[in-house]
């Protein structure tokens, strides 16, 4: 049915929130700046995690080094009342994080299983430097035939210029492509608008509004086989 499978990669091929949970984890002890205790840990991250957030949702107008920096500083200033650390924190997370790979159950093993017989792609929402560290970390960079990173192309999901591209790469037809995300958001409506089929890759079985039709839903990554 399908000539070419393209996958999201954060939470669809990679646990990325487990790969930056631990390089946080890694970096403050590391440094001294909490012990191994759960507890110092619980409270650095109730300090760290909305300071996060708030950086990430302006990193259209940060460059990566801004926002890690930043991130750091107003962290280390609440946590310690001190942030003469935060450049040197931020460049030993950013280097633990592009070098850590933890894999979604089954990514592996669907990535060896489709390779044999579709063209693969890739579409990411991320810095170009880092996604293709963490493939290169993970073993897996050499099984795209397509891969689009948002910040080397000038372009994020949802646009589905983004999604032309990688088409184009492929050399597949739109009708015998799928695309394989975790992202109701970025993911879904990308797809949409780039009329691609879509699998809507949800190992939570969270609830979705019925306003979401993806064409698929799976909760682990094996039942792809049953798709495509």
């Amino acid at each position: 049915m399908y000539k070419a499978i393209i996958f999201d990669f954060d939470n669809t091929l990679i646990d990325y929130n487990r790969c930056e949970q631990e390089a946080l984890r890694r970096t403050l002890i590391t440094h001294q700046i909490i012990d191994e205790q759960e507890l110092t840990w619980n409270e650095f991250q109730k300090i760290y995690d909305p300071i996060n957030w708030s950086y990430w949702d302006q990193r259209h107008s940060l460059t990566r080094d801004e926002l890690t920096l930043f991130t750091f500083r107003d962290a280390l200033q609440a946590y310690l009342g001190d942030h003469q650390l935060a450049s040197m924190l931020a460049q030993s997370y950013w280097e633990s994080f592009c070098n850590l790979c933890y894999f979604e159950p089954g990514a592996h093993e669907i990535l060896t299983y489709v390779s044999g017989s579709y063209r693969i792609g890739m579409i990411t929402n991320g810095y170009g430097d880092a996604q293709r560290s963490r493939l290169r970390a993970c073993g897996i960079d050499g099984f795209f035939h397509s891969l689009i990173i948002s910040d080397e192309v000038g372009v994020n999901k949802p646009d589905p210029l983004i999604f032309e591209m990688a088409i184009e790469d492929l050399k597949v037809p739109r009708e015998l492509v799928l695309f394989v995300g975790d992202s109701l958001n970025d993911d879904y409506h990308g797809a949409k608008n780039a009329h691609i089929d879509f699998c809507y890759y949800n190992p939570t079985s969270k609830i979705i509004d019925k306003a979401y039709t993806p064409m698929y839903q799976i909760n682990k990554l094996s039942e792809l086989r049953d798709i495509i």
